[in-house]
């Protein structure tokens, strides 16, 4: 048989349907998506080469030394210019515009770091400066580390010559030719060229009061020919000579800056001047705003400029002072939600992991397979993540690799605790409503995935998770309105993973493994439960994903993510009530993997594609493992079924307690249940076992009319091993007795037989007597036992009668036979016999005290004159009240006769309860 023919033969027509669902989603995710996502705008241009030739290029162009520094480009996206442009033009209009104008604004934009060294050590990088181009290679930003994070310049060691090290003292003789030069008569230009550097530098300054800063500035600033001359004299001199220069000549300056940019031009125009506090008036801040908004967006440009006219920053803004885009009251209270949701969630399983370990219910192998593989997919997260910001902060690459090391093992180590806790908790909960559901995430924590049960999951969550990518897809065409969001400033992945597919395939598996654990067996599993029908687990599944927004698509706008959440919600939730938690979570883990990768295709000449090849070979070869597995045909009888430890506890426990139970009935059955019947004797008696099943027993045996052997016994240990030799010597006592032997005799030969049948170290106390009613007479033997209590009718206080002997099964026959004593008495109208075990007298209270046979003896004084039932009822409630609520933990028998009048027969007490603690 062919391997298509044994896949054809065990899929059936709902594959077909998932098959053709899945061709369809991914052509539709293929087709559609660079229509509908404005990364299909973008372009991995002008590339990181020549990115940073432009940049170096600019800064060599204002007077910055470029020579030795270490440079880093990378592409980022303008989040809140892309959230921005959709906001207001709606997103297949902004989709079209940056596609056809991508250079009008820098939605996408290169950023390129440069480092020096310096320091303490020469070695340690020094933050100078970063350039932001646009993807036609247009600068749209210039900044200064030392300025941007509030640190003084560093002290550059391989930048020379050391002006460098301090530019607002630089002049760019290009600027100030620009500004002065033309309103300078013919004469005066010659002199302003034959100036130095040193002159002009320390020559100008802005120096106009303060009250004349932040207002609006002049729209224009001349040049004095006068001080050029001046200051040309004073140079021949070697006098320096100081100008002072006012918002004007800021404006000009600056301007002149701007004028190169292709985005700003006469549109811009200054409204507010100012001086730097610690400046010391050699430079200035001016601040133009666009008169027109640029497709929508208000743009503000601040530039810092020398008074020698060498530019110190240049910085843009996006609709300064605007609240960010889709950030309102909805987006705040969905947020909320989500957050609320997700708490309340992982408490309830937290809490549920607590209940059920302490139940022990915890199947603990499958929660450290969960944990482990959890904890290791997050650390590679965290040791692939490359957006830690280290460019900015001047950190040599051993203390980079020694942080990222920390936080992957801390990160790794915490996920790997948490993943134990909740999957504990929801693996337990799942297992006692639908077990099924969880037979594949069996097999796999066994490593048993060449089967057709993992085959079918495997290949039904491939193809379900390309058929969820085509609903995403379609989601977008028919809500233009739904925005993607873009978190701030986010580089590309290129820019921000060391190895994009490895880090995006681990966080979508730890994402979908939680959101999934959350959703499916926890919120639905709850649901199911309680209603026992898939429909509002279902239901409830996809409300559920709606307040955790649970869709790898991000959509900006809180009522599209939560329908686009709702969406995903309801398939996976089929997924899992039609098939089981794998097939759900291979669909979340296959859209969301291609998902997040939809950037190394959707992005002109990325370098992110071959990512997309790997990821497209990973799913390719979960989609060839699952026909595998399919095509095998190895079912539950070939692959086994694997039973966690504490299901096979419980019924290991539960076949216990059947048997226990069947013990405890036929114990019971041995019982006598109702008193003997006998004429002038009034008879009460109970037995309560510790545990489900006692050694103590009691019995009478009518042996002829008229005489009545009585047995109270108690045998050594607890439990079913007790309870059958209590069985045994029941069986041998009630045979002798019937051959008429005295009770010494008795008892002499059931100590042999006993001795041949039961092991060494076991043993039974007993006390064996015949009450002769014609005679009023009762002859006993005492093997071991608690002595027997008597009260006589005409004495107030009751009496102990202990007889010599020894326990059954301790001594040999002869040995026995010495020490066992006879004993008879003589009985009169109103004389009471009672007979108990130890559990009676060493019953003891929360301060271990024993309530003690003379209490007893005292307790059966008190109420010695009432019936038999009664002074038996009186004794019992006086040992429970001395116990209070500690209980018993023995077993408890007594056996109470009276010698009276005609007494009507009364039914035995025989209860059998557990001890309470």
């Amino acid at each position: 048989m062919t391997l298509r023919s044994s896949v054809f033969r065990r899929l059936t027509r709902l594959d077909a349907v998932l098959a053709a669902g899945g061709v369809l989603g991914l052509l539709v995710y293929l087709v559609l998506l660079p229509t509908q996502h404005p990364l299909g705008a973008a372009r991995y241009a002008p590339g990181p080469a020549e990115a940073q030739a432009l940049a170096e290029a600019f800064l060599a162009e204002k007077g910055y030394p470029v020579e030795g520094l270490k440079a880093k480009a990378s592409l980022r996206r303008n989040a809140r210019l892309l959230n921005a442009l959709q906001a207001t033009h709606g997103r297949p209009e902004a989709v079209r515009w940056l596609g056809e104008a991508p250079a009008a604004l820098p939605a996408f934009y290169w950023e390129v770091h440069f480092e020096g060294r310096g320091g303490e050590e020469e070695e340690d990088p020094v933050p100078l400066y970063f350039v932001r181009l646009g993807q036609d290679g247009a600068v749209w930003e210039f900044r200064r580390f030392p300025e941007a994070f509030g640190r003084p310049p560093p002290s550059v060691v391989n930048v020379e010559p050391p002006e460098a090290r301090d530019p607002p003292r630089r002049v760019d003789r290009r600027v100030l030719q620009a500004v002065m030069a033309p309103p300078l008569p013919t004469e005066a230009s010659p002199l302003l060229a034959a100036l130095t550097d040193s002159m002009l530098a320390a020559s100008f300054a802005f120096d106009a009061p303060d009250s004349l800063w932040r207002q609006p500035p002049p729209t224009s600033w001349q040049g004095d020919p006068e001080l050029i001359r001046t200051m040309a004299e004073g140079q021949e001199r070697g006098v320096q000579i100081r100008i002072g220069l006012g918002p004007g000549a800021a404006v000009a300056l600056a301007r002149q800056h701007l004028a190169p940019l292709p985005w700003a031009g006469p549109a811009f125009r200054a409204d507010s001047v100012w001086r730097p506090p610690d400046a010391e008036g050699r430079t200035a801040r001016v601040r133009f705003a666009r008169t027109e908004p640029l497709l929508g967006q208000a743009l503000h440009a601040e530039v810092e400029v020398g008074a020698a006219g060498v530019l110190r920053d240049l910085e843009l803004t996006f609709n300064p002072g605007a609240e960010a885009p889709f950030s309102g009251t909805v987006q705040r209270v969905a947020d909320a939600l989500q957050v609320g949701f997700i708490v309340i969630m992982v408490l309830v399983l937290v809490a549920a992991f607590f209940r059920r370990l302490a139940a022990r219910l915890i199947d603990g192998r499958a929660a450290l397979v969960d944990g482990v593989l959890l904890g290791l997919l997050m650390s590679t997260v965290m040791a692939l993540y490359d957006g830690f910001g280290f460019e900015g902060l001047g950190v040599s690459v051993w203390i980079q690799l020694l942080i990222r090391g920390g936080i992957a093992l801390v990160v790794g180590a915490a996920t790997a605790v948490f993943a134990m806790v909740v999957s504990a908790a929801a693996d337990s909960m799942t297992r006692a409503v639908w077990p099924e559901k969880l037979r594949v995430s069996s097999l796999l924590r066994l490593g048993a995935y060449h089967n057709v049960y993992t085959g079918r999951a495997l290949v039904r969550g491939t193809l379900l998770g390309l058929g969820l990518l085509g609903l995403s897809v379609l989601f977008l065409a028919l809500f233009p309105a739904a925005a993607v969001a873009f978190a701030e400033d986010e580089g590309m992945l290129v820019a921000t993973s060391l190895q994009p597919m490895a880090m995006t395939a681990a966080s979508v598996g730890v994402e979908g493994f939680f959101i999934l654990l959350i959703l499916l067996l926890g919120l639905g599993t709850y649901a199911y439960r309680l209603r026992s029908s898939p429909a509002p687990a279902v239901g409830v599944v996809a409300l559920g994903a709606m307040l955790m927004q649970a869709a790898p698509p991000d959509l900006a706008a809180a009522p599209y993510m939560a329908g686009l959440a709702a969406v995903w919600g309801l398939v996976l939730g089929v997924a899992f009530w039609r098939f089981d938690f794998v097939t759900a979570f291979v669909a979340y883990f296959v859209a969301g993997v291609l998902w997040y990768l939809g950037e190394g295709w959707l992005v002109d000449g990325t370098p992110v594609w071959v990512d997309v090849l790997l990821a497209g070979l990973l799913i390719g070869g979960i989609l060839v493992l699952g026909l595998v597995g399919v095509a095998s045909g190895r079912t539950r009888r070939e692959v086994g079924e694997y039973v966690p430890a504490y299901i096979r506890d419980l019924t290991q426990q539960e076949r216990l307690k059947q048997e226990i139970a069947i013990a405890r009935q036929v114990q019971t059955s041995l019982l006598p249940h109702r008193m003997p019947d006998v004429e002038g004797l009034d008879v009460a008696a109970m037995c309560l076992a510790a545990l489900d099943i006692g050694g103590d027993y009691y019995d009478f045996i009518e042996i002829e009319p008229g005489r009545l052997a009585v047995v109270v016994g108690d045998v050594s240990g607890k439990g079913t091993q007790a309870a059958f030799y209590m069985t045994l010597t029941k069986g041998i006592l009630q045979t002798l007795a019937y051959e008429g032997l005295a009770p010494a005799e008795g008892v002499r030969r059931l100590n042999e037989h006993f001795r041949r049948m039961a092991p060494r170290g076991t043993f039974i106390s007993l006390i064996y007597g015949v009450f002769d009613v014609a005679a009023r007479t009762f002859t006993f033997v005492r093997a071991g036992h608690n002595p027997v209590i008597l009260k006589r009718a005409a004495h107030p206080a009751a009496e102990f009668l202990q007889p010599a002997g020894m326990a059954i099964g301790l001594a040999p026959a002869a040995v026995f036979a010495q020490h066992l004593e006879e004993v008879t008495l003589t009985l009169h109208r109103g004389d009471v016999l009672v007979f108990y075990t130890d559990g009676f007298s060493e019953a003891m209270n929360a301060a271990r005290a024993q309530y003690g046979d003379e209490r007893l003896a005292e307790k059966v004084g008190d109420v010695g004159r009432r019936s038999a039932g009664e002074i038996l009822r009186a004794v019992t409630e006086d040992v429970h009240h001395f116990v209070e609520a500690v209980g018993r933990h023995d077993d408890m028998t007594m056996v109470v006769l009276k010698l009276s009048r005609r007494t009507d027969p009364v039914s035995a007490v025989s209860v059998r309860r557990q001890a309470q603690a």
